[in-house]
């Protein structure tokens, strides 16, 4: 990397910090309003930079519909963009949280998470989001809480996460390990090499990235995955052209495989049903989690 482009990455992460805080300073902003309006009319002074609440804990997720039912739970939202990535903002139970969506895959997470320690130095980060089943014990829906994350294909140690918990098999809540993968298993038979190469109970897209920069900033995480789509299903071919980096829908790869494969739509529109439940699912542990990671109030 020439110093150019040294430059140039500085300011992209500078701009994504300042995005982050941002996000959090608006909804600090609007708290201050609400409290305002609900007292007894004397203005007080809205939070600047110095006295922004720094989040203690910070979600990194690759798509907003892993985690809209945490972004509706949150109080006084702010939504800002900042470089490739979307900062929110805003209160759950009174603690400040930032939730950053990343986009997909792990170089993207990776700056995201480097962003978001840059702003706010958080006590803990969890990496959250949709992953495919590869051991076929586990269904769908299935919660798994990473205890170390392998990088596939190569022959690097795991990342080890210090998670210290047991399984829940009758609540579908599980411990062991995740790897990250450079694209989606979509296959039975593809899970099935890549469970019997890893032995990890399901494959993602993020993790590594957020865990390797967490590891760097000596940031501790947590990982959060739940199983979208279990070791014997599998995901439609179209899958693989008709979502953009960021989880947007690419028009024409979407024309292009209704008009190739007409039963692709329902195909699909299955698929969204799938990751709506799987959402909801994954919100209400993650909000399950975070109060053992919120410090206590004084």
């Amino acid at each position: 990397m020439n110093w150019l482009m040294w430059l140039l990455r500085g300011w992209v992460m500078q701009s994504a910090s300042q995005a982050a805080m941002d996000a959090v300073r608006g909804a600090a902003q609007d708290s201050g309003k609400a409290s305002d309006s609900a007292a007894s009319g004397q203005e007080k002074p809205t939070a600047d930079e110095e006295d922004t609440p720094r989040p203690a804990i910070v979600i990194i997720a690759a798509l907003r519909i892993e985690i809209a039912p945490l972004l509706a739970s949150l109080k006084h939202p702010h939504h800002v963009q900042g470089g490739d990535f979307v900062f929110h903002g805003g209160f759950w139970k009174g603690h400040p949280v930032a939730i950053v969506e990343s986009g997909i895959g792990l170089d993207r997470a990776r700056r995201a998470t480097h962003a978001a320690i840059d702003a706010f130095n958080p006590q803990w980060i969890i990496s959250a989001g949709f992953a495919g089943g590869l051991d076929p014990a586990l269904s769908r829906g299935s919660l798994i809480l990473a205890e170390n994350v392998q990088l596939y294909g190569t022959t690097q140690p795991a990342i080890q996460l210090g998670l210290s918990m047991v399984s829940e098999p009758a609540n579908k809540i599980f411990t062991g390990s995740i790897v990250t993968v450079p694209q989606i298993v979509r296959t039975t038979q593809e899970k099935q090499v890549v469970f019997e190469t890893t032995k990890a109970l399901a494959a993602e897209m993020e993790t590594w990235g957020v865990a390797e920069a967490c590891r760097t900033r000596h940031c501790r995480m947590i990982s959060i995955r739940v199983i979208s789509d279990d070791a014997k299903t599998n995901l439609p071919p179209e899958i693989m052209t008709v979502s953009g980096p960021t989880g947007s829908v690419r028009a024409g790869a979407l024309v292009g495989a209704i008009l190739n494969r007409p039963g692709s739509v329902s195909d699909l529109w299955s698929l969204r049903e799938s990751a709506l439940q799987s959402s909801e699912r994954l919100s209400a542990f993650v909000q399950s989690v975070m109060p053992m990671l919120l410090p206590s109030k004084a």
